[in-house]
């Protein structure tokens, strides 16, 4: 390196690079004079970038600069040497600042390459001049906001005392509506007569033709008519072609929910005298083909939504998109029983009140600039979206909402209506909500559909009873006098009484099993047990000795896999059924192959499901599904049986507040799924 850098500036035993143009002079100075021009060129622009750096102080980029100015100055040196080297051939000088500019031109470029992102995103000046326009309009509508405030608050203050009146009224007849709940829970078939005529609320029961089975007191008195006036008869009867419309719109409701077997609500208007009411009647199908129809006045509601409605609106003509209007509003709105919330296009949190924080025990800086979906129940995400959509495509229109909201892994019901939140140019910039919580109203309409499918329940039972009296105990006894009646009492010793006695034996047996049936059946409705935590691994270890000689006669392979391995039920229930079903794969297996029968469990939301899975002869449930777990329904006939251990594998987890699902189809085996209770 030493000896390199003292023969720097000697030429040696190097050739000029003249002798390359045989001296031609003029390729010569056709390299020496381009060479000049151009070394002249990039020392003039460095010393032009070195002015700017001197006047332009403020410049944040002056070291890009500087860098630039480095490497211009360091090719015009490289071009100097090259007129140099024609006559004096100083090839360690010239291949020194060759590697100098190497290094400046990497340098600037690693350079430039790392700070490209910031020249691509700073603003050009007529987005400079967009942003300055922008801000002026907003003052201008700053001022008029400012002015229309002033007397919303006078209307927002006039709400807030209609919407705590409102408030006192549901919570009194969430009180009347509990007390009502608790004493039909109690009741029987009679008492559930006596609780709907002490509803306050019209019931009335209407078959498919719109004829009244049922009307209580306060239908009778809402319709001006007596009850016995009305049974039999229609609306157009009773009330006159003034109806035609009302029945033709409640035949449709009534076509849809026998139809689907879902419950439906719908709205209908009424006068009485000079006051404008209105009424939401819930549609609930019951299993004899007829309606339950529950009427609920809800003018005060209704009214309450149109005045909620209406300061929403007023809200939205004089909201503004800068903070300091929502300082000034921000006093009112939390001072609101209700919640308030607001959301920008991408559903992240803009707003909300003191109230919505705490009833569902967030902190401001935890919701803002999050989105909402974490505070919502997952299957109402969609719901969401879609109300979305609504706001942003219908500007000022009012989007009603029911959801259930999460809280610390607590489920809310709340009631809500949404409207786009618009700037002014028209465009909806954010999306507000009101909202109330009906978790207590909920709770109460969940007890009601409980109620009534409890008295339906009764009600299959008692058809089930009068099935078993009518056939299954009346042919025991139909045999029994028969024979009585052909005993010979006046020849002891006659033949045919040892045929009578052994046949009054075989029918006393019959009459003894129907009666060991329903005493089973009745055991399970009443008997209230203690419900545990049971380990499936165990029942089934329990299930496979009863079974062990059918499990060998058969050649059956049994496989297990228990995801979740714990219900929270009653022992001997879960024993029955899961020993009904496996019992039921061994004896209706197929003759074509080996049977395989898989047990297996898993979690889903507040349920565990028990499978069991064969590859038996299947069920074809077109033909027998509606019948399947009926009392004494037997398909397959190759084999004994009685009837009896599907509708008891149903009538048990029902009452564990469970289900039973069934997937079958002939010669392909069948699979029975039943939900019981997950450990609490």
């Amino acid at each position: 390196m030493r000896a390199f850098l003292e023969q720097l500036f000697k030429a040696g035993d190097f050739m000029p690079h003249g002798h390359c143009y045989f001296w031609q002079a003029d390729i010569l100075w056709l390299h020496v004079v381009s060479d000049g021009l151009i070394a002249l060129a990039y020392f003039l622009i460095p010393y032009s970038i070195w002015r700017v750096i001197r006047r332009r102080q403020d410049l944040k980029l002056g070291w890009l600069l500087l860098l630039f100015a480095l490497f211009i100055f360091s090719c015009g040196t490289t071009h100097a040497l090259s007129i140099v080297t024609v006559w004096n051939p100083l090839y360690r000088l010239d291949g020194l600042v060759k590697a100098i500019t190497a290094v400046a031109s990497l340098g600037t470029a690693l350079a430039l390459v790392r700070i490209m992102p910031r020249l691509q995103s700073m603003p050009s000046r007529q987005e400079w001049e967009r942003v300055n326009e922008q801000l002026s309009t907003a003052n201008q509508e700053l001022q008029a906001a400012n002015e229309e405030l002033s007397a919303t608050n006078e209307e927002l203050a006039t709400a807030n005392e209609e919407l705590v009146s409102a408030n006192e009224q549901l919570e009194a007849a969430r009180q009347t509506v509990e007390r009502l709940s608790a004493e039909a829970l109690q009741a029987s078939t009679q008492q559930y007569q006596d609780l709907a005529e002490s509803i306050s609320d019209p019931v009335l029961m209407l078959d498919k033709d719109l004829r009244y089975l049922y009307v209580n007191g306060a239908a009778a008195g809402v319709s001006g008519k007596q009850a016995q006036e009305m049974l039999g008869r229609t609306p157009r009867e009773v009330f006159g072609e003034a109806a035609a419309s009302l029945a033709f719109k409640r035949t449709e409701a009534i076509g849809r929910v026998l139809a689907s077997g879902r419950k439906e609500t719908l709205t209908d208007e009424a006068t009485h005298g000079p006051v404008r009411k209105v009424f939401e009647i819930t549609l609930y199908p019951t299993r004899a083909g007829n309606v339950l129809m529950l009427t609920r006045d809800v003018t005060q509601l209704v009214a309450y939504q149109h005045q909620l409605l209406g300061q929403q609106q007023a809200l939205q003509a004089s909201y503004g998109a800068l903070e300091a209007v929502e300082k000034r509003l921000s006093s009112l709105v939390e001072s609101q029983t209700n919640y308030l919330i607001r959301t920008d296009l991408e559903g992240k949190y803009s707003f909300v009140n003191n109230r919505f924080l705490e009833k569902f025990g967030f902190t401001r800086e935890e919701l803002l600039g999050a989105p909402y979906f974490p505070t919502v129940h997952p299957e109402d995400v969609d719901k969401c979206r879609q109300m979305a959509l609504a706001c942003i495509t219908q500007p000022g229109k009012v989007v009603p909402l029911e959801l259930r909201k999460l809280r610390r892994g607590e489920l809310y019901y709340t009631d809500w209506e949404f409207i786009g939140i618009t700037d002014a140019a028209g465009q909806v910039v954010e999306i507000q909500g009101v909202g109330h919580d009906i978790t207590q109203r909920k709770q109460i309409e969940l007890e009601q559909e409980q109620l009534f499918r409890d008295l339906y329940r009764k009600n299959q039972d008692l058809e089930q009873f009068s099935f078993i009296t009518s056939h299954n105990l009346r042919a025991p006894v139909a045999n029994l006098l028969g024979l009585v009646e052909i005993y010979n009492k006046e020849d002891l010793p006659d033949p045919i009484n040892l045929v009578v006695i052994e046949n009054l034996k075989l029918s006393a047996q019959r009459l003894d099993q129907v009666i060991a049936d329903l005493n089973e059946l009745l055991s399970v409705r009443n008997r209230q047990e203690e419900r545990q935590e049971v380990s499936l691994a165990e029942i089934l270890e329990n299930v496979q000795l009863s079974v062990s000689q059918q499990l060998e006669k058969s050649g059956a392979h049994l496989v297990a896999h228990f995801a979740a391995p714990v219900v929270y039920s009653v022992k001997s229930y879960v024993q029955s059924i899961l020993l009904n079903l496996v019992s039921n794969a061994l004896k209706y297996r197929s003759p074509d192959r080996p049977p395989v029968v898989k047990v297996s469990s898993r979690r889903q939301d507040d349920f565990v499901v028990l499978a069991v899975e064969d590859n038996g002869l299947g069920i074809d449930l077109g033909k027998h599904g509606e019948k399947l777990f009926g009392l004494y329904k037997r398909f397959h006939t190759h084999t004994e049986g009685k009837g009896l251990g599907l509708h008891l594998v149903k009538t048990q987890a029902e009452a564990m507040g469970g289900k039973v699902e069934v997937a079958s189809s002939p010669g392909a085996g069948s699979t029975f799924k039943v939900y019981f209770k997950a450990v609490p």
